[in-house]
């Protein structure tokens, strides 16, 4: 009976053990598992933040080359647009000495001198003319101001009708077919009423 008993404890007793003799822990595996795959996803968001990181500084640059690119473009416009201004103004000083000249070798006796100018400096000439007769002449700019105040100023209607008055006075096909629509339709009028007076 003893002996039975001794046996049936020894089965009771007895349990999975590994290779060390350590009991067996069935989820042992399962848990280092997950842990890798937490490990892993940790680093797969870590590589993924450093790659934004990354383009997000690039892109910063990126921003600030083309901000310094854009105010040296500025820049540089602004000193064409002052050497321009510049040569326009010496241009028109060297304009004002040549009709200068001419004058006093006119009222000297002499002639001007005629030279075969080409057609490119024939308009650069007179576009400095024109440039020259607003300067001296200081009604222009207030009369050019004058009238676009003017127009500002008129109805919508008054402004069609001027609109159409400039464009039939400036064309000369627009007048021919003004007129001729006028006299059709003042031959018109007048045929149906020597018809209506007639037929009564």
């Amino acid at each position: 009976g003893a002996g039975a008993g001794a046996g049936g404890g020894g089965v009771a007793s007895t349990a999975p053990t590994d290779e060390c003799g350590a009991p067996c822990t069935p989820n042992g595996g399962e848990a280092l598992t997950m842990g890798v795959d937490a490990t892993t996803h940790e680093s797969e968001v870590d590589i993924a933040l450093k790659l934004v990181c990354q383009q997000r500084e690039r892109a910063r640059r990126q921003v600030e080359e083309l901000e310094a690119e854009n105010r040296r473009l500025k820049d540089q416009f602004k000193a064409h647009q002052a050497e321009s201004r510049r040569l326009q103004a010496d241009n028109l000083r060297l304009y004002e000495k040549s009709k200068y000249l001419q004058s006093t070798s006119a009222s000297a006796g002499g002639s001007a001198p005629v030279g075969a100018n080409s057609i490119a400096e024939q308009a650069t000439e007179g576009r400095y003319e024109l440039m020259y007769e607003e300067k001296v002449n200081p009604f222009a700019a207030f009369h050019r101001r004058e009238r676009q105040q003017r127009y500002a100023d008129l109805a919508p209607p008054e402004k069609l009708m001027l609109n159409f008055s400039h464009f039939f006075l400036a064309n000369r096909h627009a007048r021919l077919f003004l007129f001729g629509y006028v006299v059709c339709l003042h031959l018109l009028v007048s045929g149906a009423m020597y018809a209506a007076s007639h037929h009564c």
